[in-house]
C-alpha cells in the first residue's frame, strides 16, 4: 500500500470555497495527512489525528508558522506600523497565548453573532453535506 504525501489543492477557491466538505471527505479518505506545496504546509484532516496534533504543541507548534494568505490592506498597515506580531494571534500561537485569545474570541462569537453565521451559505452547505 502506498500513501500520497504531497498533494496540491486550493480549498480557498471555487467550488471548495462555497462547499469544502467534499474535498475534506476526499482528503480524510485518500490523504489524511498531506503536505500541500501550494501553501507550504501540512494538512491534517481526520479528527483523531487533529486531536493528537492540537494536544501536543511542543511537537506541532503553530508559533510563527502561518503567513497571511493575502497582504494586509494599506489602511491596516498604517494602523499596525512595523509591528505585525498581533495580526494572527489565534492561528499562529501556542498555549497559553492561544488559550487566552481563543477564550476572548469564543465569547465575542457567541449568541446573536452565531445565529447570523448560521444563515450564511457556508453553514447551509455544511448542513446539506451532513444530511
Amino acid at each position: 500500500m502506498s500513501f500520497e504525501v504531497t498533494r496540491a489543492f486550493n480549498h480557498l477557491v471555487s467550488p471548495h470555497l462555497e462547499d469544502p466538505y467534499p474535498l475534506f471527505e476526499e482528503l480524510r479518505r485518500e490523504a489524511p495527512v498531506v503536505f500541500n506545496p501550494s501553501f507550504g504546509m501540512w494538512f491534517v484532516s481526520r479528527h483523531e489525528d487533529v486531536a493528537a496534533v492540537v494536544k501536543d504543541p511542543v511537537r506541532f507548534s503553530s508559533a510563527q508558522v502561518l503567513a497571511p494568505l493575502q497582504e494586509p490592506s494599506p489602511a491596516l498597515l498604517a494602523i499596525l506600523g512595523e509591528d505585525r506580531s498581533g495580526v494572527y494571534p489565534l492561528l499562529s500561537s501556542d498555549p497559553p497565548v492561544h488559550t487566552r485569545v481563543r477564550s476572548l474570541v469564543s465569547k465575542a462569537l457567541a449568541g446573536p453573532r452565531l445565529a447570523s453565521a448560521r444563515s450564511s451559505r457556508a453553514w447551509k452547505a455544511r448542513s446539506r453535506s451532513r444530511s
